[in-house]
């Protein structure tokens, strides 16, 4: 999971822009095969690349898009594939994956919400001068895991209001 927040920052880094003064029109955009819909107000770019862990290859997509200082960022894994199997508890699935993606960082916010049939959590973190609200969601057997990214120096209510608010109320699971 460090590999995937590493992974992020590095392309956030890569196209980060200045404000944009006008709001573009929202668009959603639709994952069937990945399980989830999103709202973006910039057209994404996808790249599916494994993750390998030390039990096996994940099947991954990433989709990553920037509005102003705001970048957004949604991993989708099949975690069954590299476990061998569903893990037993969502929750403690969830909270693993959030304290791979914590490792090194400053945590300013930490909770969990329910999801059902799996687990969810959220965080806002700092380090390497970005600031990084998370939210992951396990639903068997796909781990998300949805952030959005802005400089240190901007507010944290940067990051639950606004565009933010928009992008992180608008995931929707698919049905299965």
């Amino acid at each position: 999971m460090r590999a995937v927040l590493l992974a992020f920052v590095a392309g956030m880094l890569a196209v980060f822009t200045p404000a944009v003064a006008q709001a573009p029109a929202w668009q959603t955009y639709t994952y069937a095969e990945l399980g989830y819909s999103i709202q973006l107000p910039v057209a994404p770019q996808r790249n599916d690349d494994p993750v390998v862990t030390p039990r096996g290859t994940m099947p991954s997509s990433f989709i990553s898009s920037s509005y102003g200082a705001l970048v957004f960022g949604l991993k989708t894994s099949n975690y069954t594939t590299a476990t061998g199997g569903a893990p037993q508890d969502g929750g403690t699935t969830a909270q693993n994956a959030m304290n791979g993606v914590l490792q090194g960082r400053t945590v300013l916010t930490q909770s969990s919400f329910d999801v059902p049939d799996g687990g969810g959590r959220e965080s806002i973190s700092s380090a390497n001068g970005l600031m990084v609200r998370t939210r992951i969601y396990y639903v068997t057997p796909r781990l998300f895991i949805v952030m959005a990214a802005i400089p240190d120096s901007q507010s944290q209510n940067f990051l639950t209001t606004g565009a933010a608010a928009t992008y992180f109320n608008s995931f929707t699971l698919l049905p299965r």
